[in-house]
């Protein structure tokens, strides 16, 4: 898995105007006071899936396709108070991908900062029993 989610959230703002005038294919939309395990969460917002790609390039690719393509949004977005989470979502430990490395190079960590965009990483751990497994229910 070589998965990219932005996740957009503030205190103080209704994600939902947002998310209709842009057209964007949410994954999850919350509120402010909406009760989630058991507690009112403090903020409001949304993430969606920039990309499930196949590859590191690809995945590098796509990142910096967005995020030069939003740049104007997403500087708004920041501007306002808004934090904008880059989540970049790796499985690890399996004979596929035992270790990721993912370079971010200057330029990309520039335009990230640019925008208001901070970035994550969070691996997964996996390993060929457990994708055998999952092949054998499909």
């Amino acid at each position: 898995m070589l998965l990219a989610m932005l996740r957009c959230y503030s205190p103080n703002w209704n994600p939902d105007d947002f998310i209709q005038q842009m057209g964007f294919e949410t994954d999850a939309v919350w509120h402010k006071g909406e009760i989630r395990r058991g507690k009112p969460l403090d903020n409001s917002g949304f993430s969606l899936a920039i990309t499930d790609a196949p590859s590191l390039k690809e995945l590098e690719d796509d990142i910096r396709t967005f995020v030069q393509e939003y740049a104007d949004d997403l500087t708004k977005l920041s501007s306002a108070g808004v934090t904008l989470d880059l989540d970049i979502g790796v499985t690890v430990g399996d004979s596929e991908q035992f270790t990721v490395s993912i370079y971010i190079s200057p330029d990309d960590m520039a335009l990230f900062s640019k925008v208001g965009v901070g970035v994550t990483f969070s691996a997964y751990p996996t390993s060929d029993e457990a994708n055998e497994d999952e092949t054998d229910n499909v």
